[in-house]
């Protein structure tokens, strides 16, 4: 096996009040509500408004960064190049990060 480096793009995940629509909604402490899926609740720090959302807000996500390259090349999923593209890569490393 053999490591590689790939450049990613981080970003910040937030959610808005749908009540007031200004405030940003925050888990309240490190209450979880054993339903399936489990439950997170939050409350806007505007209104004061809360729900209960399957994630915690605000998270970070990362997507894959490929700096465009002058020419287009075909590439398939089995060279280092194509590995980014692999839909198996994608779902078993980037989401259970």
């Amino acid at each position: 096996m053999s490591e590689i480096k790939l450049e990613v793009k981080n970003y910040v995940v937030d959610m808005l009040c749908d009540r007031c629509g200004e405030g940003y909604m925050r888990p309240e402490g490190n209450i979880v509500l054993t339903t399936c899926p489990l439950q997170y609740p939050h409350k806007c720090n505007r209104c004061g408004y809360t729900r209960s959302f399957i994630k915690k807000y605000p998270y970070l996500n990362n997507e894959y960064w490929k700096e465009e390259e002058e020419e287009e090349e075909e590439f398939d999923n089995t060279t280092v190049k194509g590995f980014i593209a692999d839909e198996w890569y994608r779902e078993n490393f980037l989401y259970n990060i």
